[in-house]
């Protein structure tokens, strides 16, 4: 087993089917950075087992590795071609577990992009597809996503993660935002989140696992589920101003906020 990290670094990319994954690999290939893609990996192993590469055997085929071999196969079996790649920087496109991203992280240096879309969007860019294994139906659509849903997440419960009764616990959140300079774009989805009782907003977990901030919807755009954060305060809009650095007086310790942080884990094997 391999115990040091090298210097190679994998660039994830996860998103819902037809979020726009393939079109943030292609401008990877542009800058002739190698890609994978976790799709290929299903696609060659059905083939190595003589099955038609349709979206029957492929479900089944992943299903059926991950049961297995664990929610890290896939990667598993990226990490020897990864190894034969001369590139130092790679993109592997469309994990959809934290076992993929941690097993990718105990040899290489990982960063996450997470792409979002419109269930509406995904379901028209996935019937201009081609491939055998495209949906055809809505209702095609809504199994397919169930599907890769199941894989990620499984059966579900949700977990407190974190409870606090000042400001305080908002700091490192605060932090994130400024650092990436996503302040505009955070205070509008925070903004559009709040009423005169708090904010609620969701966090892509794959995303906040490697510190940074993504916001996404409750359902359907996180493989692995939400990390959904609410927020209670006197004043919604004063703590969404301190959080994007708008106001330069900072808040006091104790200013009436309470935050609230869950996630929802597996429970037991997605099968």
């Amino acid at each position: 087993m391999r115990r040091f990290k090298t210097e190679k670094k994998i660039i994830v990319i996860v998103g819902m089917p037809g979020a726009g994954k393939s079109l943030a690999s292609q401008v990877a290939k542009r800058m002739k950075i190698p890609v994978f893609v976790s799709g290929d990996v299903i696609r060659n192993e059905a083939l190595r087992r003589g099955l038609s590469p349709n979206k029957k055997n492929l479900g089944q085929v992943m299903l059926h590795i991950r049961k297995t071999d664990g929610m890290g196969a896939v990667a598993r079996r990226l990490v020897p071609l990864i190894e034969l790649s001369a590139g130092m920087t790679l993109v592997y496109e469309g994990a959809r577990s934290m076992e993929e991203v941690e097993e990718l992280a105990r040899h290489y240096n990982v960063s996450i992009i997470a792409i979002h879309a419109s269930p509406e969007t995904r379901f028209r860019r996935l019937l201009k597809r081609k491939r055998g294994d495209r949906p055809r139906t809505m209702s095609d659509f809504r199994e397919r996503d169930k599907r890769e849903l199941k894989v990620g997440v499984g059966r579900r419960r949700v977990f407190l993660v974190m409870e606090a009764d000042d400001v305080s616990s908002l700091e490192r959140f605060r932090m994130i935002i400024q650092r990436d300079r996503i302040r505009a774009a955070a205070g509008a989805v925070l903004r559009k989140a709040s009423d005169t009782d708090g904010i609620q907003v969701f966090l892509n977990k794959q995303v906040a696992f490697v510190m940074h901030v993504s916001f996404c919807e409750p359902e359907g755009e996180s493989p692995l589920g939400p990390i959904r954060l609410v927020i209670q305060a006197d004043d919604p809009f004063k703590v969404i101003n301190w959080v994007i650095g708008g106001q330069s007086k900072p808040l006091r310790r104790r200013q009436d906020t309470r935050s609230t942080l869950t996630e929802e884990r597996d429970t037991e094997s997605p099968l």
